[in-house]
């Protein structure tokens, strides 16, 4: 009895014995997987620091993009107008002046571009300043106009209205053409002895068909001005004979009616 139970507990370890081994080949195994763990570790860990770098790149060009684009804004300019042209009046602004004696088509000014342009030609751009220089170019003079004056002829009044005209961009709708050369255009402030009410009147209505807004802008201050200098009397004279679509040339020949007795403008 002794016998059989040593030989029973002999074969069951022969039997554990066998059983281990395969765990040895399990270990082998185990060992062939952690250098392929190995290797996806080193591969990962070098494609970081490229997605890293290529992020970087990209900041570094939208960044550079960004700051050496400059814009540059678009000069504003308004109309050009047929008799005056253009002038920076500000950064990046553009502003009309107008004025000068124009040819006698009514195409353009005989100096297109002159030497010196008067500010109070320039139409300012804001809404501001051009109502502020519309009062200018309207506002009565210190001394009126009156008949009769002593101190104050009617040459020296002619010369003072022109010269204001033209300080104020608003002398090219004062000029009609000549009665003896209609290619030679005539101030009429100036030389109202060289023309008559009725020839100023038919070529006045002739060249306001070709004005633009600016003629017609200058041809109504012009009017508003030339009754604002006269005195009491001559501006009720004026009134009992004006017409109400008169441009600017024949009301300064109906007020020359009053004051010339020497020679005939009528």
């Amino acid at each position: 009895m002794i016998q059989a139970s040593s030989s029973d507990t002999t074969g069951p370890q022969e039997r554990t014995s066998t059983d281990i081994e395969p765990q040895e080949d399990l270990e082998d195994t185990s060992t062939g997987i952690e250098p392929q763990e190995d290797s996806e570790e080193e591969e990962s860990t070098d494609s970081e620091p490229q997605d890293t770098e290529d992020e970087e790149d990209s900041d570094e060009s939208m960044s550079g993009t960004s700051t050496t684009t400059p814009t540059t804004p678009t000069p504003y300019k308004p109309d050009e107008p047929k008799m005056g042209g253009l002038v920076m009046d500000g950064p990046n602004i553009y502003a009309a002046w107008t004025g000068g004696k124009p040819k006698y088509d009514w195409s353009e000014l005989e100096i297109k571009d002159p030497d010196d342009i008067p500010i109070a030609a320039v139409r300012p751009t804001y809404a501001s300043s051009k109502q502020k220089w519309s009062f200018r170019r309207t506002e009565p003079p210190e001394t009126l106009f009156k008949k009769e004056d002593p101190d104050y002829d009617r040459l020296r009044f002619q010369k003072d209205v022109d010269k204001h005209l033209a300080k104020c961009g608003m002398d090219t709708v004062m000029f009609v053409p000549s009665m003896q050369d209609p290619t030679k255009m005539i101030n009429v402030v100036l030389h109202p002895d060289q023309v008559t009410l009725k020839h100023v009147k038919k070529e006045s209505k002739k060249l306001s068909v070709l004005f633009n807004k600016y003629d017609c802008s200058n041809a109504v201050d012009a009017n508003e001005y030339i009754k604002a200098t006269l005195g009491t009397d001559l501006k009720r004279d004026l009134e009992l004979c004006e017409r109400s679509d008169d441009l600017p040339a024949v009301t300064w020949m109906r007020v020359m009616l009053h004051l010339v007795q020497d020679i005939s403008i009528e």
